[in-house]
């Protein structure tokens, strides 16, 4: 009976020592990756395309709006030989010519 007992000892101490060793590695991996630092890494990223993506529709949107507002209010041409005047209107030499 204590054979076995002694047996059952050795086969826990080599367990013990595979966990301890696991332990090891895992705090050895922690150390060279830290997954805390990339998971942040990863959303900080993921928020800052997040960011760009937006920022380039407003863009795209907020020149949209200008090109609305720097056409010709008779011919409704483009941004070419344009004039403002005194009210604030826009037109195009062509326009205010005729």
């Amino acid at each position: 009976m204590r054979t076995a007992a002694y047996e059952r000892s050795a086969e826990l101490e080599v367990v013990y020592q595979d966990n301890d060793d696991l332990k090891t590695r895992l705090a050895d991996l922690n150390l060279k990756y830290d997954f805390e630092a990339i998971n942040k890494s990863e959303k900080t990223l993921a928020s800052i395309e997040e960011w760009a993506f937006n920022a380039k529709n407003w863009i795209f949107g907020f020149i949209g709006d200008l090109k609305q507002q720097f056409k010709c209010r008779l011919c409704h041409g483009g941004a070419q030989n344009l004039t403002t005047i005194k009210c604030g209107h826009v037109f195009c030499w062509e326009c205010i010519k005729k």
